[in-house]
């Protein structure tokens, strides 16, 4: 391969990837995020992924945008990047609570709401950490405490609870060879009709 070629390959192969593949690869991610988190518990519940969907959205954006690079090897690029989306529990985001769902939920949680924790404390005001929202309470304290004298364990029941990890990010990733190939063999027949061109052959 020629210099030249490669160099427009290159090109040809960076501008498919960010215009192509990546959006097509977040927009499946996102269908996933719709079916595995959308939907599951009450939007009043700060924690309900519906909250942070959007920043969720523009977080793989920004990664697309920051990871894809021109390397000696070729063009790489990667979402779902671990630490942005608070994995190592130093990013202090909403995010960090889709990575809790996503890793998956073990035993069985009721969320209470201010309201209600107002009205079955008889108007007593607590904080309610950094969502101001709401809390979670496991279904042993939640009996205990006797919150099930003012709703039952079903309309309580956090719907999230017991839940194994969600891969939002395992998608079918076959339609990426099918750009990329696609974007070679256009590569050379452009690179092909320039030649012809350079050298006054039609």
């Amino acid at each position: 391969m020629t210099g030249k070629l490669k160099r427009l390959l290159l090109k040809n192969l960076y501008f498919s990837i960010q215009n192509r593949v990546g959006p097509e690869v977040i927009r499946r991610i996102m269908d996933k995020f719709q079916v595995g988190l959308i939907g599951k518990v009450t939007i009043k519940d700060p924690a309900a992924p519906e909250h942070f969907k959007d920043e969720f959205f523009s977080m793989l954006k920004g990664q697309l945008e920051e990871s894809l690079v021109i390397t000696p090897d070729g063009i790489s690029f990667s979402l779902g990047d671990r630490d942005k989306l608070g994995y190592d529990g130093n990013v202090k985001t909403p995010l960090q609570t889709m990575v809790f769902i996503l890793e998956g939920v073990l035993g069985e949680y009721a969320f209470i709401s201010p309201d209600f924790y107002k009205t079955y404390k008889s108007g007593k005001n607590i904080k309610f950490g950094r969502w101001s929202g709401g809390f979670l309470i496991s279904k042993e304290a939640f009996f205990k405490e006797g919150w099930d004298k003012r709703i039952s364990w079903n309309e309580a029941r956090w719907g999230f609870s017991n839940t194994g990890p969600i891969n939002i990010f395992d998608i079918d990733q076959s339609f990426i060879a099918e750009i990329i190939d696609t974007t070679i063999k256009s590569t050379i027949e452009e690179f092909a009709a320039s030649l012809r061109a350079e050298h006054g052959k039609t």
